[in-house]
């Protein structure tokens, strides 16, 4: 069975080119903010890593993942943040948080797929 990834993402062409990219190695699913995770996850549905852009409206991925990270179901999922502000404009935001992963954009193909399997592969599924 394919390992399920969720990609949050509220900007359609990076969307879809995530869906794309990762499309024919896993089962993907996508959403547009944080809120609509959260939902789908409450919904029943499972999920082994989760790709979220850091701004979003409604809620950011930043708020979705501090939030997922105090919930004893969702805590473990890993998490790749992707955003086109550098790291280091940040850092003071992602310091409450756990285990982050974070890519630039634009995403490079390899890069992210490597991500993807680096995380997967020291992963339990969820």
């Amino acid at each position: 069975m394919k390992r399920r990834i969720l990609i949050v993402e509220d900007e359609l062409g990076a969307r879809r080119l995530m869906e794309y990219l990762l499309g024919a190695y896993y089962q993907v699913a996508s959403v547009t903010n944080g809120r609509e995770a959260i939902h789908w996850l409450d919904d029943g549905n499972e999920v082994d890593l989760i790709i979220s852009d850091v701004e979003m409206p409604q809620m950011t991925g930043l708020e979705m993942v501090a939030y997922m990270q105090e919930k004893p179901l969702y805590s473990a999922i890993p998490y790749i943040l992707v955003s086109s502000r550098d790291r280091s404009s940040i850092e003071q935001e992602l310091s409450g948080l756990r285990d982050i992963n974070y890519l630039n954009k634009p995403l490079q193909p390899k890069t992210l797929y490597w991500k993807v399997e680096e995380l997967l592969m020291n992963s339990v599924s969820y």
